[in-house]
């Protein structure tokens, strides 16, 4: 089914991709906000945030690892595959004219398929690649976007956003709010969708996927979070992918052994795709060729430490022709950018800390949280059932946590490839079934 829209490619490359050659309105830079949901509790100022709540070593993300991972189908398709695949580095051997871009594009395309709950593929994914995932160590459950908007904050960037947070057992729950589930990206201009369809492919068991999600784990600040970002690409190595062998009804098991009454929106399960090391995905810029001396790393880092992305793909054209393309390695860079903002960081770790305490406080565990003037957070009231992150069946889940059988376990360690070392040289390889010769052997394959 046709709907019209070209969706998938909004954030490989950001919403900024669309204006490789002009400015934006305003519109476009800052898309109008829903209305706020209830009156306002409290207010948060940004120069009253108090930098000693969090201790210097603290102001570093550290523990990397990855959880799970799912591509979205094209819209309006309710499947998911699980792990899925983000598309591939293929370039052509010789760079042609592309045509600029044109269409829709979503803003949030977890929103615009699942507009009621779109942290539930997320969920539905970790649950199913690792149904016994211990849900009780996690302090905060966001999405890339609700973490910058919150770094932006603290750093003294106005930028007017807002977001619901809720509670679930005790995680709280980072929650982006746009004026509609399904609000596109205004103003499409320039090649930052046009490029990638044309310099990355969906492989042969994830053909028709159009956004490459992934979650991972690190602590920050203390806490322990979960981020979802979409991936853009990444680029083939010698470190060998895992495939994820799980049945697709495991998750459905577990709801049926807690009793709990479904009643959401069908969504399909596939297995298909491969798990790809954190290292060798990239993520993508696109620019006219009058910007090559621009520090457009400078620029991204705040966005690729949060996902802690390390290669950045940057491509310059004139009129459309890709005449230069630069993949940078970002990795030291990345971690002199967190040394050097470390204020900013044990700001925005305090924020958040701030954030979910005054959440606990409240009687049904939600509020929003609005920033319509620069340096100052708004608080606001949830009506109840307005909002809710998660279906109850998975928020029974999530709390209500089955005990941890060997039938479920598939632990992610050094030894399985699932856990991101900050080591790109601590890849453990063990011949000892696979005769393929890059495959390290995982226990996941049918080996």
């Amino acid at each position: 089914m046709d709907s019209g829209f070209k969706s998938g490619f909004q954030s490989r490359g950001g919403t900024n991709r669309g204006y490789p050659n002009r400015m934006p309105n305003m519109r476009t830079l800052y898309p109008p906000l829903p209305p706020p949901l209830g009156p306002r509790l409290q207010s948060i100022k940004s120069k009253s945030i108090q930098t000693d709540m969090c201790d210097l070593m603290d102001a570093k993300i550290t523990q990397r690892q990855y959880v799970a991972s799912y591509n979205l189908m094209a819209y309006p398709s309710m499947e998911i595959l699980v792990p899925g695949c983000p598309p591939l580095w293929t370039p052509p051997r010789e760079a042609s004219q592309l045509e600029p871009d044109k269409g829709s594009y979503y803003r949030d395309e977890n929103a615009a398929r699942f507009p009621e709950h779109p942290f539930h593929p997320a969920i539905k994914s970790m649950f199913h690649q690792e149904p016994c995932f211990d849900t009780t160590s996690v302090d905060v459950f966001a999405c890339a976007s609700t973490l910058g908007n919150l770094l932006r904050f603290v750093s003294g960037e106005h930028r007017p956003f807002s977001m619901v947070v809720e509670t679930v057992g005790r995680s709280a729950f980072f929650l982006r709010r746009e004026e509609s589930p399904a609000a596109l990206i205004d103003g499409i201009q320039g090649y930052g969708h046009a490029f990638p369809e044309a310099y990355t492919t969906w492989e042969h068991d994830v053909k028709g996927s159009m956004s490459s999600q992934r979650i991972i784990r690190y602590k920050f600040g203390g806490l322990d979070f979960l981020l979802r970002f979409e991936a853009d690409g990444y680029i083939g190595s010698h470190r060998p992918a895992c495939p994820v062998t799980r049945d697709a009804s495991a998750v459905d098991d577990l709801i049926k052994a807690l009793k709990v009454d479904t009643a959401i929106p069908m969504m399909r399960v596939s297995q298909a795709g491969k798990v790809v090391s954190q290292e060798d995905l990239f993520d993508l810029k696109t620019r006219t060729s009058k910007r090559k001396n621009d520090d457009i790393i400078g620029q991204e880092l705040p966005r690729l430490w949060a996902r802690q992305v390390s290669q950045l793909v940057l491509a310059f054209h004139t009129s459309g022709k890709f005449d230069e393309i630069r993949i940078e390695n970002i990795r030291e860079r990345m971690l002199e950018w967190e040394t050097n903002r470390a204020t900013e960081l044990r700001k925005c770790a305090v924020l958040v800390k701030d954030i979910v305490a005054a959440v606990k406080e409240t009687s049904d565990g939600m509020m929003e949280v609005r920033c319509t003037e620069a340096g100052i957070l708004e608080l606001r009231a949830v009506p109840a059932n307005k909002v809710k992150a998660l279906p109850d069946e998975l928020k029974q889940l999530w709390i209500n946590r089955p005990p941890k059988s060997s039938d479920h376990d598939i632990g992610k360690d050094e030894k399985t490839g699932y856990h991101d070392s900050d080591d790109d040289d601590e890849v453990a390889l063990d011949y000892t079934a696979c005769t393929a010769e890059d495959c390290g052997y995982c226990g996941h394959c049918s080996y």
